[in-house]
């Protein structure tokens, strides 16, 4: 190895205890030194982590999680893998929605981690107490938007799930959990809505407003219509005709 070489590998080895010694001394309640501004290591985050953290975000709207041991777990899965400070700051905010995430404390900021973490449960718990049942999870509330914007077109699960950055399985259960019933029913609710203003309000052809509200096929349209009004396209209208 020729000398110029060796010295980068020297520079490199010394480099990576530093970074490796600041992110012990962030994990440790003595301080030994910092070392400020150091850019982080490309590190995979675990699965398990992962997991850990999308939990957090999710128990945050139920009311009737166990919120503490949520966040115990969560909190033994961060000590576990020792991330650098700053991977740590970047992993966390990337868990919640801009607003949250402009509002969380920084390890950057803190002089260890527990110091950190306390900070962090505060705001937690906090944050859990004002948005109460009413809180949504960051993805399904981007859910809903993209819905409200594309029901009229041919959509599908995978196709919101994707458009979320989720698991369509995961999707599939926090959209119920969060919102009360099923993708597909959602849907379906949002479309005939659309269509019950448009049959009151003008003189198109049912068939027509069912196609342009996102219902291709006629038959399931008036099968879904019936069982959420009780009545045929026809019918409806014909009470606001009287």
């Amino acid at each position: 190895m020729s000398p110029p070489k060796k010295n980068l590998a020297a520079l490199s080895e010394q480099w990576l205890k530093i970074f490796d010694a600041r992110a012990d001394s962030f994990y440790s309640d003595e301080k030994i030194f910092s070392v400020e501004n150091l850019p982080p290591l490309s590190i995979k985050i675990s699965d398990a982590l992962k997991n850990s953290g999308r939990e957090v975000v999710e128990a945050l709207s139920f009311i009737d999680e166990d919120f503490a041991g949520v966040l115990k777990n969560f909190r033994e899965k961060l000590l576990h893998a020792e991330l650098h400070p700053e991977i740590l700051s970047t992993f966390v905010a990337g868990l919640f929605a801009e607003a949250e995430r402009n509002l969380l404390p920084s390890p950057l900021q803190a002089e260890n981690f527990s110091e950190w973490f306390t900070r962090l449960e505060k705001f937690l718990n906090e944050l859990r107490g004002r948005q109460g049942k009413d809180y949504l999870h960051p993805a399904i509330r981007l859910a809903l938007k993209y819905i409200e914007a594309h029901c009229r077109e041919e959509i599908s699960q995978p196709d919101i799930a994707d458009a979320v950055h989720l698991n369509n399985s995961y999707f599939s259960t926090l959209f119920k959990k969060s919102v009360g019933k099923g993708f597909i029913d959602y849907l379906n609710e949002l479309r005939i809505a659309h269509v019950k203003e448009r049959l009151a309000t003008s003189s198109e052809k049912a068939k027509a407003i069912a196609t342009s509200e996102g219902f291709n096929d006629y038959q399931y349209f008036v099968k879904v219509f019936k069982r959420l009004t009780g009545l045929t396209p026809s019918e409806y209208r014909r009470k606001f005709l009287r």
